[in-house]
Formats: C-alpha cells, structure tokens, sequence
C-alpha cells in the first residue's frame, strides 16, 4: 500500500476546490497546499494533479496517519483530526490553467507556466 492519496483539484477562482478523493471530505482550505501561499490560484481556474499526504514524526509520508484523515462524516472528528494530523496537498502537476489544457505541453514550458505564477 502506498504511502499517498493520489488526487486531481478543480480550482475555481477561489471557491472552495473540488477534490477527486474520499479523503476531500475535509476542504481543500484545512490541506496545507503548496499553492495556497499567496493565493497562487486565487483568480485562476486550474486543475491540478498531485499527492495528499501526512508525515511522520520525522517528516517521512505516513500512511497510517494518512488514513486517520480519511472517511471521517461527523464535524468534531474532522475538527479534531484537521487540529491533530495535518495533511499536505503537493502539487506536481498544472494540467489545465483558465480553460486552457497544459497537458500536450512539453514538461519545460509546463513547469515555466507554475514557475512563473508562483513568483
């Protein structure tokens, strides 16, 4: 078993992001996300593809922690488990930018248009 949750966000002009995962359950706002600094995304419409993982005591991916984030239903669960067990939403892929398919591009210019936006 893996060590991640593989999972493609759908973000919209900072609306809260639709997230193809059981474990989306929680917003994408309580998953610390490697775009959410400085609001990278926030007027833009993406989808992103990339891995939601927990780490251990010694910053390793901790699936075991992971799974204590997964199919909670009742708020004070997820209240609790957002507080105890933070999760990290790191983005290695930009496949769509406001409408536009960044897919059939080489990975150089893939990787210059996220470079460029997060500056």
């Amino acid at each position: 078993m893996g060590t991640v949750v593989r999972t493609i966000a759908f973000l919209d002009r900072g609306a809260d992001a639709d997230c193809r995962r059981a474990i989306c359950s929680t917003p994408l706002a309580d998953i610390r996300t490697t775009a959410s600094a400085g609001g990278v995304f926030a007027d833009r419409q993406a989808i992103l593809d990339g891995e939601i993982v927990a780490l251990d005591d010694v910053d390793r991916p901790s699936f075991s922690r992971l799974q204590r984030r997964m199919h909670l239903n009742d708020a004070p669960s997820i209240s609790r488990a957002v507080r105890d067990i933070p999760i990290f939403y790191v983005i290695f892929d930009l496949l769509h930018l406001d409408g536009r398919s960044l897919m059939s591009l080489a990975r150089t210019p893939c990787g210059e248009s996220c470079s460029n936006r997060s500056r």
